[in-house]
């Protein structure tokens, strides 16, 4: 996961009184990228696509990572949808975005498997979904 822009600014408004203001609705959208480089990755384009508003204030809920620690979990599922005359080919980032054709994600999230990174290959007619409790947000120590 990359830095979030509001997460830099509601330091920085902490530390110095202020309030941060994050949006109030954000969008979830799909990325590929060939090197791991958050820089690189190029969002679905592909018929049927189209990215999943959530709103900020109700979107996590509680809940644990694998390993048992806590995490903040999505409490609704994410449906992007289905794949309409090709397939979309390859993901591996789940990015969230300001708005609804911004081109910069905020945040960025690798697609884990359990055992490591990976990239999940989107057929044509069949939904694309992540179920609630499958987006896992964690801190990890360094």
């Amino acid at each position: 996961m990359v830095s979030d822009t509001y997460l830099e600014i509601a330091l920085e408004q902490l530390t110095t009184g202020g309030a941060a203001n994050p949006p109030t609705t954000r969008y979830w959208g799909l990325r590929y990228s060939t090197t791991g480089n958050p820089a690189s990755g190029v969002e679905l384009t592909a018929g049927g696509y189209a990215r999943v508003a959530m709103t900020t204030a109700t979107f996590w809920t509680a809940g644990t990572f694998p390993d048992g620690s806590p995490a903040q979990v999505n409490a609704a599922d994410l449906d992007f949808g289905t794949p309409s005359g090709a397939d979309w080919g390859y993901v591996n980032e789940l990015c969230l975005y300001d708005g609804a054709t911004d081109t910069d994600p905020q945040m960025i999230f690798n697609i884990y498997d359990g055992t490591g990174i990976t990239a999940v290959y989107l057929r044509d007619a069949v939904p694309v979904i992540f179920g609630a409790g499958e987006v896992i947000l964690y801190a990890q120590d360094p």
